[in-house]
């Protein structure tokens, strides 16, 4: 991975599950927070929509499992054992699906800066991971639209590690346990809800997780997306954010392209 990043085009066969956006009459940006678990781009969108509010522009932040009956179901299935993975997939599109309908196109129409914290990449890079086929996810987000802008916070497995022992509990899911070993889900389940794993096999776990999820997410959004180092200090990563949606909201995609050189293309 570049040290320094880059702004690149989306290719135009790659991302065929995208909406086009001139299909689209709005007057909004869509701006996306991608990365691993524990990279710290939760916290950085966060601080994005005061920014961009303090500047005279209206923001929104929208979160993944944002829609509370739909992820309290999805728990209550999952604590039983009943959630499987092409499950997983359609609470993932339907929870994205309402956020569409009641946040996302409502405030691209209003003219907002609409930020999402995770969008198609995370999903889909959790459920190819998990053998589900890529026509079914690809189907399932169908209606997503083409962010304006891609931000990849990039930390290597081992940082991401630290920070969630720091935060709390590493979840069942981030670490890949169904992935790890050979037992029907529900008692894989049990066994984590239980605490009969240890801390060290959970760590090693989320580690070798992590690695696989962060080589699909950098493939499919290599030559699309800005990719920051979000192993620096927490300001230096916000600078870099900062500045980049700045320059994307305030003067525009070309002008946008100036502040990485001529080698960044839309």
């Amino acid at each position: 991975m570049e040290s320094d990043p880059k702004y690149t085009s989306l290719p135009t066969n790659k991302w065929s599950m995208f909406k086009p956006n001139q299909q689209l009459k709005r007057r909004g940006l869509l701006i996306v927070g991608e990365g691993p678990d524990g990279c710290g781009k939760t916290t950085i969108m966060q601080k994005l929509v005061p920014h961009l509010q303090t500047q005279g522009r209206e923001a929104v932040l929208s979160n993944w499992n944002e829609v509370s009956e739909l992820y309290n179901l999805m728990m209550r299935r999952n604590s039983t054992g009943d959630l499987n993975r092409e499950m997983r997939c359609i609470f993932g599109a339907a929870d994205l699906a309402a956020r569409n309908h009641y946040v996302i196109l409502p405030g691209l129409h209003q003219g907002k800066v609409v930020l999402l914290n995770k969008y198609v990449v995370s999903a889909l890079a959790h459920s190819l991971i998990r053998g589900v086929d890529r026509g079914f996810v690809s189907r399932l987000y169908d209606f997503a639209l083409e962010p304006d802008l891609t931000i990849y916070f990039d930390v290597p497995p081992e940082v991401a590690l630290e920070r969630k022992l720091r935060s709390g509990i590493i979840g069942f899911w981030e670490a890949g346990i169904d992935q790890a070993i050979n037992v029907p889900l529900p008692e894989s389940l049990r066994r984590y809800q239980e605490r009969e794993f240890s801390q060290d096999f959970i760590n090693q776990c989320f580690l070798n997780f992590q690695r696989r999820l962060k080589l699909i997410q950098q493939k499919e959004l290599r030559g699309c997306a800005l990719f920051i180092d979000a192993s620096n200090r927490p300001e230096c990563v916000l600078g870099e954010a900062t500045r980049a949606v700045d320059e994307l909201v305030f003067k525009g995609k070309r002008e946008c392209r100036n502040l990485l050189g001529t080698s960044a293309i839309f």
